[in-house]
């Protein structure tokens, strides 16, 4: 993770001439002959093209358009690792081992289905490079280190779902060639994709911002943007203002007040900043203060949802559950086809974050004895 120091730099560096050295070497020994468009062999020229396409892509934008190369490089090459490795101890969210098992149920079936079908409908070997074979160790490769590693999140999926897409592609492919003799396999196909395209539909519509749907870890209350515009407000009306934000909320509204100079962290509410005028606090020092005529409350906001996890979690209790209580496979096929929680809906969900703000009321205060 040191980008910053020269030691820290030379050694990226070198890493990145090493591995890239051997790649390269691979390439020009396994593919050292010109793409043959009849046998779709691959040869030196193509994978040229592609690391070429693949390194100017990474690094204008890692450098942040080569503004800050040295840096921007190393953070691009191991930094990003690093951090990712770091988070492992931490376990953010504690999923079961299952985890991506659920998500592919739930999101990906059809694309699974049709993975692996395409591996026993086509030759799964060119004449060259085995890429069906390939393709399957890169999923369950994936697949198994994902799951092993500590650090298990939706977004990761990327990275085993890919592989899928490809593997898929062929049996997508042999769909629609085939379609004017319909038989139920196009049927059974055909709903496949069409369950894709909800999900699709779905994720980045309608529950893009609901804590229902399981994709997107944490999910940003519905009230948050109202909430800033009345910090910003704030500010923008008392030209003295000063913010005090309780450490535990420092991420991300730090980023959202960053405009302001007069903002400070506290983690006591004894040893807030002389001057403050607007505070954004977390329950237990909102009710300490507000019990004060000096301090206004302006409402609590929810600033993340977080998921309820279990509900997609393939476990013995779940499985038992289905298996012998009807009420459980009724809320699994609301779920399931709707994301609809018993009794739960964002208003009332379980697991939230909220902050509340407080106005410094100056009146109240010089009435004061």
């Amino acid at each position: 993770m040191d980008s910053t120091s020269r030691t820290g730099q030379l050694r990226t560096a070198g890493l990145f001439v090493l591995f890239n050295g051997v790649a390269s070497s691979l390439a020009i020994a396994g593919l050292g002959k010109t793409f043959s468009p009849r046998t779709y062999e691959p040869g030196l020229k193509t994978w040229l093209i592609a690391f070429a396409i693949f390194w100017s892509i990474e690094l204008f934008l890692y450098t942040t358009f080569f503004t800050n190369t040295a840096k921007g490089f190393c953070t691009g090459l191991a930094g990003s690792l690093g951090y990712w490795l770091a988070q492992h101890d931490v376990e953010r969210g504690s999923p079961d081992r299952l985890f991506y098992v659920g998500l592919i149920l739930l999101y990906e079936p059809g694309i699974f289905l049709m993975g692996i079908r395409s591996c026993f409908q086509i030759r799964a070997f060119t004449k060259r490079l085995p890429v069906r074979g390939l393709l399957l160790v890169w999923f369950f490769g994936h697949f198994l280190i994902y799951s092993w590693a500590g650090e298990r999140m939706p977004w990761l999926m990327t990275h085993i779902s890919l592989p899928l897409c490809l593997l898929a592609g062929p049996s997508v492919a042999r769909l629609f060639v085939t379609c004017h003799r319909f038989r139920l396999q196009h049927a059974v196909g055909f709903a496949l994709l069409l369950h894709v395209l909800i999900n699709t539909v779905r994720v980045n519509g309608p529950l893009a911002e609901s804590a229902r749907e399981p994709m997107v870890y944490a999910h940003a209350g519905p009230n948050l943007k109202q909430a800033l515009d009345r910090i910003h407000h704030h500010i923008e009306t008392n030209g003295d203002a000063f913010v005090a934000i309780h450490e535990e909320f420092s991420w991300p509204l730090a980023w959202y007040v960053r405009s302001s100079g007069n903002c400070t962290y506290y983690a006591d509410p004894e040893n807030l900043p002389l001057g403050t005028t607007l505070l954004i606090a977390d329950e237990v020092t909102a009710n300490l203060l507000s019990t004060n005529a000096v301090w206004r409350r302006e409402g609590i906001t929810t600033m993340i949802h977080w998921p309820l996890q279990s509900w997609h979690s393939v476990n013995g209790q779940n499985l038992k559950g289905l298996g012998s209580d009807k009420i459980v496979r009724r809320q699994l096929r609301d779920f399931y086809l709707h994301r609809q929680y018993p009794g739960l809906h964002e208003d009332n969900w379980p697991l939230r974050h909220d902050f509340q703000i407080l106005v410094r009321d100056d009146d109240a205060a010089e009435e004061l004895p």
